[in-house]
Order: C-alpha cells, then structure tokens, then sequence
C-alpha cells in the first residue's frame, strides 16, 4: 500500500470518523517498527546494543525541510499542511517555479517533513472533552464518547504518520515527545502526564481495553524506536530544547541515557543550560555561522519565541496551523520561512 499512497487515502483514513481497525492498525505499527528498527545507517545510527538510534542525520540532503510542530491530534492540519504549495517553496530555494504540494514533494525525495514530536493528546483543544472522559472514566466507564472521539483523532493521526514513514522512509522523520508515552510510564527520561485530566492513565486504559494488551505493548515499542534528536544542513531539531550538550554517542544511545531522553524532550522553559544551545550548534554544524536549532513542546503565543541568545526557535502555537521551512543553503528568515494553512 505504501509505494502507492496517495494523499486521498491519507484523507480516508481521518474522514472515516472511526478508530483504525485492529487487525490492520496493527499491521502498520509492526511494519513502522521493523522499518525504524532498520534505517539506512548513513541517516540514522544504530545504537551499541543494535537498536535504533536517537540520532537522525539529513545533513547530506540538500532539499527543504518543512518542520511540524506538536500536532496534539490535529489530523485536520495535518492534511491540509500536506496538501499546501508554500509560497515561499516557489520562489526561495524552488527556481522561482511551483513544485507541487508538500506531500507530493516528499514523494519525489524534494523535501523532508520533520515532526517535532505529541501526536497524542488535545489538550487546550479538548479540555472539556478530556474532563467529560475523566467524569466517566472515574466511575469505571473506559469506553466512553467523549474518549472514543479523543482517540479516535489520536490514533488515526498516528496511521497516518506511520503511512507516510513507510511510504516516504527516507523524506519523513517524527522526533520522539513527551507525550509519546501510552503506558503512562514513570521512566527511562518519560514521565506519567496528567494536565486537564488523568490523561497518560487514561489513554493506557482505553488501549489496554479497546486494543488489548498486546497492542498496547506493540504501540510502546514503536515509540521507544522513535529518535529524539535531527541534524539538518544548516539546522538542528528536537521536541523540547536541550537540557544541556549532548554529545553525539549520547544521543545515538539515548535508550541507555534517560536524561538525554528526558533533556530532548521535556525540558521546560527557563530549565536548559544557558550554553547548551551554542555548544550543540558548534558542535554538530561547526561550518554554519547562521545555523538555528528549532523545537516545539512549550506553546508560544506569536509565530515563535527566541530562546538561547536567539538561537533556539520555538514554534508550536496551538492556536496556529503553521509550519517553518528551512533551506539548506540558505539562512533561515522570520519573516517569510513560516507558512500557515
């Protein structure tokens, strides 16, 4: 199905307005795991112990890379992002000439789509449907409509990601967030998440309950598989700023480091290393002066907010249905390599 997807079936799979069913989300998440434990090692390293790597490495590419913030079920933009012709695609880095949307680009090699990671939870978006949940689900009711409709939009996010990594493998990469944590786990740099309601615990029941134990096991091993960390030619991305300098064997073996997991990934603001940016900018892109490390996580209130002297882009305003696109061999502007849909 992959080598043929096209962007209507990706629309199908959000418009059924139904949970992926079972034996075939299944299938796709066994699929996206074998292929993310098996990535070409020029991109991504294995770790010492053979597993995948945190480290993705796209440096060697010179193409666009459009970076997605925290999607937090948003399957709706998603989509539309997908189906969008950035202008700035057509005349900065395109030969002044339109090449298609975004999917269609990633299609022909032409362009990465980087995912700074939170596929799951609505969030600010779902508040009141998060505590009509937790209402049913504190009187033992698991399956109820209002967490029926919030996983629905998760999981079929999640089949769509997944069908574009296997469809697209060397063009689409999604950084590993905090929120990628369906069991809810107290460990190895993850944390329990708890916000408008009880929502890492009830998240691992609805699985437990709607897809079984087995899936739910699967479902958690796709995210351990995920990286945590991308270099790009002229740019470095993660989920949350970096707690302090990572090295590179740190991040390649992040599994083994929980607080390099930890520190790509739930890093709150006001909480990194004051040099931790500027070293890892020096460090993995010595020769680019003008390179920017970019992240989501904590909500902004503009287009972005400037972090690290300046450095560190922080880009998910859930009230925006935005991207940013970075040249390779160009410097980053403000003020036009943003685009909404």
């Amino acid at each position: 199905m992959s080598a043929h997807l096209t962007l209507d079936a990706l629309s199908a799979v959000w418009e059924r307005n139904a949970l992926p069913e079972e034996k075939a989300f299944t299938a796709l998440t066994e699929r996206t795991l074998f292929l993310l434990q098996n990535e070409d090692a020029a991109i991504r390293p294995a770790a010492a112990d053979g597993s995948p790597g945190g480290f993705v490495d796209v440096s060697a590419e010179a193409v666009p890379s459009v970076l997605i913030p925290d999607l937090h079920g948003r399957g709706g933009f998603l989509l539309r992002l997908l189906g969008a012709e950035p202008a700035c695609l057509r005349v900065s880095g395109g030969n002044g000439a339109a090449r298609g949307s975004l999917f269609a680009r990633a299609a022909d090699g032409s362009l990465n789509l980087v995912f700074l990671g939170d596929a799951f939870h609505s969030e600010s978006r779902g508040r009141t449907r998060w505590q009509e949940a937790h209402r049913a689900f504190l009187r033992g009711r698991i399956l109820s409509p209002p967490l029926l409709a919030e996983m629905r939009e998760n999981f079929s996010l999640a089949a769509i990601i997944m069908l574009l990594k296997n469809a697209f493998p060397q063009n689409v990469h999604f950084l590993k967030g905090n929120h990628e944590n369906i069991r809810n786990a107290d460990g190895g740099g993850n944390f329990p998440f708890v916000k408008f309601a009880d929502e890492g615990r009830m998240t691992e029941c609805f699985t437990r309950e709607y897809y079984g134990g087995l899936f739910l096991s699967l479902y958690s091993r796709f995210e351990s598989a995920l990286p945590v960390f991308l270099r790009g030619r002229n740019f470095l991305a993660s989920h949350a700023e970096p707690a302090r300098f990572f090295s590179q064997d740190e991040v390649i073996n992040a599994r083994r480091h929980p607080e390099v997991v930890y520190g790509l990934t739930w890093t709150d603001n006001g909480e990194a290393e004051e040099d931790a940016v500027p070293r890892m900018l020096a460090f993995y892109l010595p020769d680019c002066p003008d390179a920017l490390y970019f992240g989501g996580h904590r909500p902004v209130h503009q287009t972005y907010a400037l972090r690290a002297r300046g450095k560190f882009v922080q880009i998910h305003n859930p009230a925006k249905q935005q991207a940013a696109v970075v040249f390779p061999d160009e410097p980053f502007s403000f003020s036009n390599n943003f685009f909404s849909v």
